[in-house]
């Protein structure tokens, strides 16, 4: 089994919350990958991971969002760390549409 993003130490923020959906997101991408990678796992199976990691994604970022606000972080550092998220939600998308683009939707 690959794993696309192993978890370390580097990754902890030190916040229990945070940390508890950081891990589980990588999970999420961890599957999502490894379902993009096998030939053996069915189109219907590989959307089911890309929306459960956009829905869980886009709340955690909320939740993130709120938690950082809370805690008084700079507006300029959470103002480039929406980007970041923004960024990410791209990639995952340009991912699914790559996939879908070279092997279809069926």
């Amino acid at each position: 089994m690959t794993t696309f993003i192993a978890w370390d130490e580097l990754l902890e923020t030190r916040l229990a919350e945070v940390d508890r959906h950081h891990r589980h997101l990588v999970g999420l991408i961890n599957a999502l990958g490894q379902g993009l990678s096998a030939n053996e796992v069915s189109n219907a199976a590989i959307q089911e991971l890309y929306l459960e990691l956009v829905d869980y994604t886009q709340y955690h970022f909320e939740e993130e969002e709120k938690i950082s606000v809370q805690a008084g972080v700079d507006q300029r550092h959470r103002a480039d760390h929406e980007l970041e998220h923004q960024a990410f939600m791209n990639e995952i998308h340009t991912l699914y549409q790559k996939k879908r683009f070279f092997f279809g939707d069926t």
